[in-house]
Order: structure tokens, then C-alpha cells, then sequence
């Protein structure tokens, strides 16, 4: 019977995404300290570039400025701790969702309070 640990955790969901098309790269390759270095030091948590890049990849009907404008929002949340700022992140993907989708605009609130609520259950 296999273990169900962090680690099987973390292996079956690298297999998944590789399967799906997200290329994987272990976290010493990109280091600060190594030649294919994609962040200052350990504490950056956002790789910047690759977010640059696939916000430019999934928008780029979107306007430059609008682009550079939703990096810095996701990448300026202010939060007192990790569990306020996730859920921040999460408005705002909920909501950016439910306008793609032609959500209606009233409803829009209580929508993205149900999916909250419902990401905390299984937290």
C-alpha cells in the first residue's frame, strides 16, 4: 500500500501538470546562485518573468499597460498572513473568471464568496 505523504502528494501533482504540458524545472536550477538564475533570492516567491510571460500568453488582446497593471496587483497584495493573502489571490482569479464568462454582474459577489467559502472546506 503506497503512503500517502507530501511527498506522493507532490510527485502524483508533478505528473499531472507534466501531462497537461507544464514543463518542470528542480528549484536548484533556477536558484539565485546558479547560471539559469530566475529570482534575486530565496524569499522571492512570484518568479517574475514566467508570470510576465503567461500573463502576456493567455491576454495578449489585452492592452501593455492593463498587463503590467494585473502583475502588480497580483504581486502587491497586502496581507497580514499567508491564509488573507491567498484568499485575496483567489478574489481575484474568481472574479476574473466570472467576468471571462459573462457572470452576471450582480451576482458576481456572492459567487466569489461561495467559492471561498468552499476552498476553505478543503483546506
Amino acid at each position: 500500500m503506497n503512503k500517502l505523504n507530501e511527498d506522493s502528494i507532490e510527485q502524483f501533482t508533478l505528473k499531472l501538470l507534466q501531462n497537461i504540458g507544464y514543463k518542470y524545472q528542480y528549484a536548484r536550477d533556477i536558484a539565485p546562485d546558479s547560471p539559469q538564475a530566475e529570482r534575486q533570492n530565496y524569499s522571492d516567491v512570484i518568479l517574475k518573468n514566467r508570470l510576465t510571460q503567461a500573463i502576456n500568453t493567455i491576454n495578449p488582446h489585452i492592452p501593455p499597460e492593463a498587463r503590467k497593471q494585473a502583475q502588480r496587483t497580483i504581486t502587491n497584495i497586502t496581507a497580514s498572513d499567508l491564509i488573507n493573502h491567498n484568499a485575496i489571490f483567489h478574489t481575484y482569479l474568481v472574479k476574473r473568471l466570472l467576468r471571462e464568462y459573462d457572470y452576471p454582474p450582480d451576482m458576481q459577489a456572492l459567487a466569489t464568496e461561495l467559492v471561498l467559502e468552499q476552498a476553505e472546506v478543503f483546506t
